[in-house]
């Protein structure tokens, strides 16, 4: 084998291991910072409609409920579900159509001393985020949001393709 057959295979390999490297913990540390950033915006929706869900639950003002909720629904892609429970667990508002499905109220429950719990759930529509933030400490009820993964996980997908392309045009060039 000849020394520049060796060299070429040298840098075409420590270019390999670079790349592969630097794809997968690109991808490890986008996964992350994107499911984090994913949360906070679950959490930042669920608290802007517990702000507006108690004073219309107290008022019975479903038409607003609903409309807030159809709003908030047409915004943000990521939103699977919007439920709104009064404080006797009784559905005041929801996107489902066709009623709550089985074992979404039990899914995810706020612990005691908290105004918010979220929680990761695998469902036939794929993975979520279900966000429960209490309305008014409890006391007139909570709020769940549900947000798809999908988008997120798409996006991270794509991005390491491109640097596995990357990758694989820099070994072509050498």
């Amino acid at each position: 084998m000849s020394l520049r057959l060796k060299f070429v295979l040298s840098i075409g390999s420590l270019i390999l291991m670079l790349g592969l490297g630097g794809t997968l913990l690109a991808r490890l540390t986008m996964t992350h910072f994107s499911e984090d950033e994913l949360d906070k915006r679950a959490l930042t929706i669920a608290q802007d409609l517990e702000d507006r869900a108690g004073e219309l639950i107290l008022t019975n003002d479903t038409f607003s409920l609903y409309s807030h909720i159809d709003d908030l629904t047409s915004n943000n892609e990521d939103i699977t579900y919007i439920v709104v429970f009064d404080a006797e667990g009784n559905v005041r508002a929801s996107t489902f159509t066709e009623g709550l499905p089985a074992g979404l109220r039990d899914a995810n429950s706020v612990p005691s001393g908290r105004m918010y719990s979220l929680a990761s759930l695998r469902t036939s529509e794929g993975e979520l985020i279900d966000a429960a933030y209490l309305i008014d400490d409890g006391r007139v009820g909570i709020v769940r949001i549900g947000m798809s993964t999908d988008r997120l996980h798409h996006e991270v997908n794509s991005l390491t393709y491109e640097m596995l392309a990357l990758a694989a045009g820099v070994i072509a060039a050498a």
